[in-house]
């Protein structure tokens, strides 16, 4: 079959999730496809790359495995090359969280399990020379793509075979916007958070208002989330400004919106951040305990890292969205807890969220019955005990802006009341 044959019919019928969106671009790529073949689908590109990867035996003959069945498909050639043009070349408006990467009607030998990774290492070498020519640290290098090792064990655990399914995510660190500092990860990106954030010129207080016309719950949270909607309690945020003064709805700093609106005067509170603004956006490695103090020496070493090996860019906050900053913890689990103590450093505010990442987390997938869930650990009998009772827990965002770091203070929660 010639390139120009697989045209949106014949490609839907190979690719589950087939979407228009990517194949717009489709004719452009094969005008460039190398037909003497792609150097990434070549085993000594994968061996040398290994030598940052650090894969063990296993994955690592999975993954040559995997390279050499799309090495002798044209069409899988093909289409691993789309979609590198796409991540690595093509001037697109495709974010890393919206590329669909390709699931395979006929997914022979189990090669859905690695497609994605397969087209995500066409960029590896690129990411390296970036990394070398920012004169960053190949220790730095390395813990950062240890997350490649990282999400195959965990697809081992769970499928007891190799693969990996967390690509959306590793495309941060195969374009360079990512990279791992000690205990934590930080990606250059912007804000999506939907709320704007104030901080009074003299005091320093801070306080986040709502972006408005979105419903809450009569609790606080989004409407929606877990799947609960609230009629009685419903309200919708409102927001707006003039040229004294901004209005709107409060966020506490422990993720609860709240109904009364304030007035904030323009001659005492500043603007901060607000949505696209650039941050420094932070993630837990699926790796070793959340030690506290070791999270912050990572914030502090963000401030450093990113100043000297990339100084254009000028973020506003530190970030994080995650199902650890279920506000509930700090009652469920003692003050000493890690997870208390991480999400006590920041200002949270709710997301339309569920239960998902939770039990993924916690227990590899929600417990059909939880009176036969596991409770070897503090945090698993807190989370049974709080579902055998009625309750649900959720995700939720937060920020520190960045002159407000200070681990350990509390800056916006010390004075809070728990939830």
């Amino acid at each position: 079959m010639q390139f120009n044959e697989y045209n949106p019919e014949i490609l839907s019928s190979k690719i589950a999730n087939f979407s228009e969106f990517w194949y717009t671009k489709w004719p452009d790529t094969m005008k460039t496809f190398p037909r003497e073949g792609l150097e990434f689908l070549q085993d000594h590109y994968i061996v040398n790359a290994n030598e940052i990867l650090m894969l063990d035996e296993g994955p690592l003959a999975a993954l040559l495995d995997a390279v050499s069945f799309v090495r002798g498909n044209s069409f899988l050639s093909q289409l691993v090359w789309h979609f590198s043009q796409m991540i690595y070349e093509i001037n697109t408006d495709i974010s890393p969280w919206t590329i669909p990467f390709p699931q395979l009607v006929d997914n022979q030998r189990n090669i859905n399990d690695f497609v994605g990774l397969i087209i995500l290492m066409a960029g590896f070498d690129r990411v390296v020379k970036l990394h070398r020519s920012r004169e960053i640290p190949i220790e730095i290098t390395k813990d950062t793509f240890r997350d490649v090792k990282i999400w195959l064990n965990d697809f081992y655990k769970k499928k007891k075979r190799w693969g990996l399914v967390e690509n959306q995510w590793l495309t941060h660190h195969f374009t360079g916007k990512l990279y791992r500092l000690g205990r934590l990860q930080f990606a250059m990106d912007r804000f999506s958070g939907k709320v704007k954030v104030f901080q009074n010129r003299k005091d320093k207080s801070v306080i986040a208002l709502s972006e408005g016309e979105i419903e809450f719950r009569g609790d606080g949270l989004v409407n929606g989330t877990n799947d609960i909607y609230d009629s009685d309690g419903l309200w919708v945020s409102e927001y707006e400004e003039d040229d004294t003064f901004y209005y709107g709805n409060p966020i506490s700093p422990l993720g609860k919106a709240i109904k009364q609106k304030a007035k904030l005067p323009k001659a005492e509170w500043q603007l901060m951040l607000e949505k696209d603004q650039p941050v420094l956006d932070m993630h837990i490695p699926e790796e070793g305990r959340m030690d506290h103090h070791l999270c912050g020496q990572s914030m502090e070493k963000a401030k450093i890292f990113f100043p000297k090996y990339f100084p254009e860019w000028t973020y506003h906050a530190f970030t994080c969205t995650t199902w650890l900053f279920e506000p509930q913890f700090q009652k469920l689990l003692p003050h000493s807890s890690n997870i208390v103590k991480f999400q006590q450093e920041f200002y949270l505010y709710p997301i339309l969220s569920n239960d998902v990442q939770t039990f993924d987390r916690v227990f590899w997938g929600k417990p059909k019955d939880f009176n036969k869930a596991p409770r070897d650990t503090s945090l698993r009998r807190a989370i049974v005990d709080h579902y055998l009772e009625g309750g649900h827990l959720s995700g939720a965002g937060g920020f520190i802006l960045k002159d407000d770091v200070d681990w350990g203070s509390r800056v916006y929660q010390k004075d809070c009341k728990k939830v």
